[in-house]
């Protein structure tokens, strides 16, 4: 204030960053939000933090804002959650090992007709996962033509790398009923498109690190963790 003047401390007050937004910032630029060790190091240096502050809806709150930048629920986080929100595990796709995205082409090789049933398909663009070009395409084909037989879409890619691959899953046989198939093709789906919601996630936030989000991005990154904390916009 000596130095400044009334006016000048009164102006700095005005620009200050909230406490909320300096402490996770603070934090933050000492961890890798990109690995699960540095999200795992970010929930440590907090919690003892957090802590300090007196119990009730402030604490409730920067203990989800904590929740969501580790991507855990905010249970885990115990006593810093004065109403930890109930979670429900999406159920996971069986398969017999097989990966989701092998098993999502296992269906669709069956039963083409899957993809008339199926409604809007998550988009997997950039989804870095071996075998999702290969998804897309099947996927594309069967979209313009969903009655094709097994036959043609093996004869499709006859000669090929991706045709012996679908050979080979072509072979082993369906281990769900019938009357299951819709389900688990929908469960499989909307299992890969949380984890290409997740790489874009962490695409992001790696990138906010370094050179900065355009608005755009700023608008994907602000929906994943509105969705992820249930209040999408």
């Amino acid at each position: 204030v000596r130095r400044e003047g009334e006016a000048g401390f009164a102006d700095r007050l005005a620009k200050a960053s909230p406490f909320s937004e300096f402490f996770f910032e603070a934090l933050v630029r000492t961890v890798d939000l990109g690995s699960i060790d540095g999200r795992a190091r970010l929930v440590e240096l907090a919690r003892p933090l957090l802590k300090q502050l007196p119990a009730g809806v402030y604490r409730h709150m920067m203990a989800t804002r904590l929740a969501e930048m580790a991507r855990i629920d905010p249970a885990a986080l115990g006593d810093l959650v004065a109403r930890p929100r109930a979670s429900t595990p999406a159920r996971r796709p069986s398969g017999g090992g097989m990966t989701p995205v092998r098993r999502a082409i296992h269906l669709l090789l069956h039963r083409p007709q899957l993809i008339e049933t199926a409604g809007e398909l998550p988009d997997l663009s950039g989804l870095q996962l071996p075998g999702v070009p290969l998804l897309q395409a099947l996927i594309e084909i069967l979209r313009s033509r969903p009655h094709l037989s097994l036959g043609a879409v093996l004869e499709h890619w006859r000669g090929t790398d991706e045709g012996r691959h679908l050979a080979r899953l072509a072979r082993q046989p369906l281990d769900v009923p019938e009357e299951g198939l819709q389900t688990e093709f929908a469960d499989v789906m909307r299992h890969l498109a949380v984890q290409r919601t997740d790489q874009l996630l962490d695409e992001l936030l790696a990138k906010s690190r370094l050179d900065g989000l355009s608005d755009e991005e700023k608008v994907q990154l602000r929906r994943i963790l509105a969705t992820r904390s249930g209040k999408a916009e």
